[in-house]
């Protein structure tokens, strides 16, 4: 997690499939949270890659979506400003494309915008293959990005509402 964002991260489902060209699905990875609230998610298989503070715990269940197949199970991580980065591996992908879905709730965020979920190569360190951002505007509305690796995030329009 980088600096200037505080937002409520409930990846109830993170949905990572790898599609080949014949277009079969495979489940690599599927995140819960299904721990008690206060545990850190290094004690649950996930590894600090970066970051000494403002290490990630479990906080309990407080956003859904309607239709979305994992709301309501399990519990969710808040994520602040500054602090630790953690990772966990699912079964290296080397052809075809990875899919990813989450639900996050943003309660406050930098009008520069920062990164609040990638995904890397095993061995993790700044390696990212793919990052999500999220700024807002003077009015307090929302823009998601996405970017590969290092390069500049492209954004959305300004169409989404903080605490949402």
């Amino acid at each position: 997690m980088k600096k200037n964002l505080l937002f409520y991260l409930l990846m109830s489902t993170l949905f990572v499939a790898g599609f080949s060209l014949k277009g079969n699905a495979q489940l690599l990875f599927e995140e819960n949270f299904a721990y008690p609230v206060g545990d850190l998610l290094t004690a649950h298989g996930w590894a600090n890659h970066s970051g000494t503070s403002n290490f990630i715990a479990v906080t309990a269940a407080s956003i859904s979506y309607s239709n979305y197949q994992s709301s309501g199970i399990g519990e969710e991580v808040t994520l602040t400003s500054s602090g630790e980065d953690v990772n966990k591996q699912f079964t290296a992908q080397t052809s075809g494309s990875v899919y990813a879905g989450l639900l996050v709730n943003v309660t406050s965020v930098a009008t520069t915008g920062d990164y609040f979920f990638h995904l890397g190569a095993t061995a993790m360190g700044t390696n990212f293959k793919g990052r999500l951002f999220v700024k807002k505007d003077a009015s307090n509305n929302l823009a998601f990005g996405i970017a590969h690796s290092t390069t500049a995030a492209n954004y959305s329009g300004f169409s989404y509402s903080l605490n949402t």
